[in-house]
């Protein structure tokens, strides 16, 4: 699941998934089905969230990848497609709007970079702490050789530092 946006770019067929998780779940009767998720039976949960994942991925787009799977009155597919895709979109726009935000405190962080003092790139390092999954990247890409170096020997600076913090706590603690 954790790669599963990479397999859609490099060619696995959403359709072809969806058409089997819709005969998992058309091979369940009611009474079983209740009595699963009552249980937190693991292959179910895992379909469900495989079924999560491609409404976030997707967006209202999924529909587009069941066209060959008939709607049917009370098909679970479809039943779960219709709630995550809503709910993937409610927290589309918050997502947005916080993955603006990371990005405009990085390029302000940049900026206090750029004035030299350090305190920009202790900013950085407890950025990157706090944000792992945000690259720098794009940022880093736009300046010059030399002050990447300067921001990647900084921020190897900064994590000494924190480890040098760390251990005369421990060892100021025994």
């Amino acid at each position: 699941v954790k790669n599963l946006e990479t397999s859609i770019e490099e060619g696995l067929q959403v359709e072809a998934v969806l058409v089997g998780v819709n005969a998992f779940l058309g091979s369940l009767e009611r009474g079983e089905m209740r009595e699963r998720l009552r249980s937190d039976d693991k292959p179910l949960r895992m379909v469900k969230t495989v079924i999560n994942e491609l409404c976030k991925i997707k967006g209202k787009g999924i529909y587009e990848s069941m066209v060959s799977i008939p709607r049917k009155e009370g098909s679970l597919l479809y039943t779960y497609v219709d709630l995550y895709s809503s709910m993937a979109n409610k927290t589309s726009a918050a997502t947005a709007n916080a993955a603006q935000a990371r990005r405009e405190e990085l390029a302000s962080i940049f900026e206090k970079i750029g004035e030299g003092d350090g305190a920009g790139l202790q900013l950085l390092y407890k950025f990157t702490l706090s944000h792992p999954r945000v690259s720098i990247d794009g940022h880093l890409s736009k300046t010059s050789e030399s002050f990447q170096r300067y921001i990647k020997d900084g921020l190897a600076a900064c994590a000494r530092q924190s480890d040098l913090n760390k251990e005369n706590r421990s060892e100021g603690g025994e």
